[in-house]
């Protein structure tokens, strides 16, 4: 089973996958010196099958990452969306986006994709869409190292098909969803837009406020912190699901909202507030996902896992058994989690084993 995956967002990224095994994964930028390249990588594309010795002819399918792909923006275009956001015209997007006007939008950026990769050399009679969070939770379990027994598999990013994080329960070559949570809730967007806010580029400087975070006096940290918590609300019954709190806008609008509350508050007071609230946030999810499943070994993905510090406070916890983080688990990874996806799919036409796709580290 050959499979070239593609990703064609921020991070651009292809690989090439046989019988489960990666045989190469290259990101655009590396190719083309364009720092988070967004868009078709049509040089990695070719150059995976080079350094995989394949050509179409021998490719079985082609996974391309998500069902619906924004636009590609440059890194300038990019800090013009976000500078959007708050204003007049990025509300009525906000509106639009609940009207028919945005499934003619995504119609309309499908055919956009597939005539990108049709003049890329792609076959589009062997394109196969993967939803975006049933790729990061391929990379975390296919690649972990884990086989035996139930796995729980948690997602979380700013945003990819309408979801933001899920909860999963994987065993053998299937990923079963138990939870979900929308966009409009992302914790990864705020933390997206406060990165914003403090004058860097989001989805490129988020691990300079993570680094900046210890350096902010305790009393300055729960003040922002403050803020922080007043966004988001678990629920009630124990579950792993969560909510906006009482007057908050969708979080990836919020931008007005926080400038509103954050207001005074010295930066780096915000990036301990911001860091110590995602921290928190993640491990009481993880303490809820584990009490709500049983099930004690975790394999986690999507873009807000790259949060080491967080990453470390799960390792942690007692009710942890064993812990994998996918390497580079942002959406640039997602080309192989797409193609670990199709495997699957194809493994259990077969009947085959889960042993038969090799752990990331193997």
């Amino acid at each position: 089973m050959n499979v070239v995956g593609i990703h064609d967002g921020h991070n651009a990224s292809a690989a090439v996958l046989v019988d489960g095994q990666v045989i190469a994964a290259v990101q655009e930028e590396r190719l083309t010196g364009v720092k988070n390249f967004h868009g078709c990588p049509t040089l990695a594309i070719a150059e995976v099958l080079r350094l995989s010795g394949l050509t179409w002819s021998a490719i079985d399918e082609v996974a391309l990452h998500s069902r619906h792909m924004p636009v590609a923006r440059t890194r300038e275009e990019l800090l013009e969306h976000y500078r959007s956001v708050g204003k007049p015209k990025g509300r009525l997007r906000a509106l639009l986006r609940r009207t028919p006007v945005n499934h003619l939008y995504r119609h309309r950026r499908r055919a956009s994709r597939m005539k990108a990769l049709r003049e890329g050399g792609v076959p589009l009679a062997k394109v196969i869409e993967v939803e975006h969070h049933e790729a990061h939770a391929a990379t975390a379990y296919y690649g972990s190292p884990f086989r035996d027994g139930p796995v729980l598999v948690l997602t979380c990013d700013g945003a990819g098909d309408d979801l933001c994080a899920t909860v999963s329960v994987a065993n053998g070559l299937s990923i079963e969803r138990r939870n979900v949570i929308p966009e409009a809730d992302s914790i990864g967007n705020v933390f997206a837009l406060v990165t914003f806010l403090l004058g860097m580029v989001p989805n490129e400087h988020e691990y300079k406020l993570m680094g900046m975070a210890p350096y902010a006096p305790d009393e300055g940290v729960r003040r922002s912190r403050a803020v922080f918590d007043r966004m988001l609300v678990f629920a009630a019954d124990g579950s792993p699901s969560w909510g906006r709190g009482p007057g908050v806008p969708p979080t990836y609008y919020s931008l007005a909202w926080l400038k509103a509350n954050l207001e005074f508050h010295r930066f780096d007071w915000i990036c301990g507030g911001v860091q110590q609230w995602t921290e928190d946030w993640l491990v009481e999810w993880v303490r809820r996902a584990i009490a709500t499943t049983g099930i004690r070994r975790l394999a986690l993905a999507g873009g807000v896992f790259m949060n080491v510090k967080a990453n470390q406070r799960i390792l942690e916890m007692p009710e942890v058994e064993s812990l994998f983080v996918f390497p580079s688990c942002g959406d640039e990874s997602n080309a192989i989690g797409a193609a670990y996806a199709r495997t699957a799919v194809h493994f259990r036409t077969q009947g085959r084993s889960p042993d038969g796709i090799p752990s990331i580290r193997d």
